[in-house]
């Protein structure tokens, strides 16, 4: 048994430890929760598909290389936001993210950013986490080159 508590005091963590297996406290991220899920279910771990998509998130043409004005932006508008959700993987903070960053590239016009905006959303409908982390660590680098 798993307990979800959103009580982190120290005398209580010891009283579920006499009647719970493990237990998260709030807020609850889904990385956490899947490492404490491992250690108690049985899972095959799959291998990565040796395709592009596996590897970048997105064919974008590995020679395009933003101005620098809109890198420095970019950098630092999303990318300690996009960090963060590689951690967390919360759903709901990378939809606004794509939110965010398609009304950012209504105006610099950015077709590598716009095939990334509709990747996420489409692996966001589709609950999608492995490509979602794949597509954010793609996006992160092509920023960042």
């Amino acid at each position: 048994m798993i307990f979800l508590t959103a009580s982190g005091m120290t005398d209580q963590k010891d009283a579920f430890g006499l009647v719970a297996d493990d237990f998260l406290i709030k807020p609850i991220y889904k990385n956490d929760l899947l490492k404490v899920l491992i250690k108690y279910l049985p899972y095959t771990e799959l291998q990565p598909v040796e395709n592009q998509h596996a590897r970048t998130g997105l064919p974008v043409n590995a020679d395009l290389v933003l101005p620098s004005g809109l890198k420095e932006e970019l950098m630092t508008r999303f990318i300690p936001a996009i960090l963060k959700l590689q951690e967390t993987l919360n759903i709901d903070e990378i939809a606004g993210l794509v939110k965010e960053l398609s009304k950012f590239n209504e105006e610099h016009q950015v077709e590598a950013i716009s095939e990334y905006c509709i990747k996420l959303s489409g692996d966001i409908g589709t609950f999608n986490i492995n490509q979602i982390l794949v597509t954010l660590n793609s996006m992160t680098e092509f920023i960042k080159k």
